[in-house]
C-alpha cells in the first residue's frame, strides 16, 4: 500500500489549500485528499441536480433527491495516480475487488472520475488565488478544477468506493452563454 494515507489520505498535508467539508461527519469512515487538477466534464455545481430513485422496473422507490455532481477528466499520469489512490482506499476498506468511481464518457470514450454530494452540503469554492467564490458561480464543461474529496466505502451492489465532494478550487473558469455551445475536445493541458 502506498503512503498516501500517512496524512489522513492527503498526499502532502501542506497541499490542502482550501476548506474542510461543510458537514463535520463527512470524513467519518472515509479517506480524504486533494485530487490533481483536471478538466470538468459537464459539472452540476451551481444548482443541485434533482433525480428520482427508481427500482429495476422503473417505479419510484423514494422521494426525489438533490445532489451536486462533478465529473473529472485527468491527464494520463494524473489518472494513474488517482487510480492507485482509489485502489489503496479499496485495500484500506478491505474491498480488494470493489468498484471504483471511474466512468467512460459516452461522447468521447475518455475515462472520467465521478464524485457527488448531497444538496444539503454544498461544497465550498475558492479561486486559483484561494479567495472565496460564490458557490452559485456557473462552471461549464472545460473548466479546470482541483477537488477535495472523501473516498467512502459502500457494501451494496458488490461493494466499492464512492467519492464525496468536500470543496473545490477553480484554476481556469469556462462559462458558456448557451448549453448548445460545443467545446472543442483538446488534449488536457494544465
Amino acid at each position: 500500500m502506498s503512503n498516501s494515507f500517512a496524512n489522513g489520505g492527503v498526499e502532502d498535508a501542506s497541499s490542502v489549500s482550501f476548506y474542510p467539508p461543510s458537514r463535520p461527519n463527512a470524513l467519518v469512515g472515509g479517506v480524504s485528499r486533494v485530487l490533481p487538477a483536471a478538466r470538468a466534464v459537464w459539472p452540476i455545481l451551481s444548482e443541485a441536480d434533482v433525480y428520482q430513485p427508481v427500482d429495476k422496473t422503473g417505479r419510484s422507490t423514494d422521494a426525489e433527491k438533490r445532489r451536486y455532481l462533478l465529473t473529472l477528466e485527468f491527464s494520463e499520469a494524473d489518472q494513474n495516480e488517482v487510480d492507485q489512490w482509489l485502489k489503496d482506499c479499496l485495500a484500506c476498506f478491505g474491498l480488494t475487488d470493489g468498484r471504483l468511481p471511474w466512468r467512460k464518457d459516452p461522447r468521447t470514450g475518455a475515462l472520467t472520475l465521478f464524485a457527488s454530494c448531497e444538496a444539503d452540503s454544498r461544497p465550498a469554492v475558492v479561486d486559483a488565488d484561494k479567495n472565496d467564490v460564490s458557490s452559485t458561480i456557473r462552471i461549464s464543461d472545460g473548466s479546470v478544477l482541483k477537488a477535495y474529496v472523501t473516498a467512502v466505502k459502500y457494501v451494496g451492489f458488490g461493494g466499492g468506493v464512492t467519492l464525496r465532494i468536500n470543496s473545490y478550487q477553480i484554476l481556469r473558469l469556462e462559462q458558456h452563454a448557451s448549453p448548445f455551445q460545443e467545446r472543442a475536445r483538446l488534449p488536457i493541458q494544465l
